[in-house]
């Protein structure tokens, strides 16, 4: 009986050890997806940004080009 009792026990703590480290694991994953998502917002509004900036430069550019 003390055999089965300890086979339960050792049972219990790898599967108590298992999810805490899928949890951590899970943890991890997230904050990493987060700091990606913010960096990829941020660069793509940058990058939009800047496209804008571009086009009405050369707009403003071949518009006065255009009336002289």
């Amino acid at each position: 009986m003390e055999k089965w009792s300890n086979v339960v026990n050792k049972v219990f703590e790898a599967t108590v050890l298992l999810v805490l480290h899928i949890l951590q694991m899970a943890t991890v994953f997230w904050f990493l997806l987060y700091l990606v998502q913010e960096f990829y917002m941020e660069s793509i509004a940058r990058i939009g940004l800047s496209l804008l900036i571009l086009i009405l430069q050369r707009k403003v550019i071949l518009g006065c080009s255009s009336d002289t």
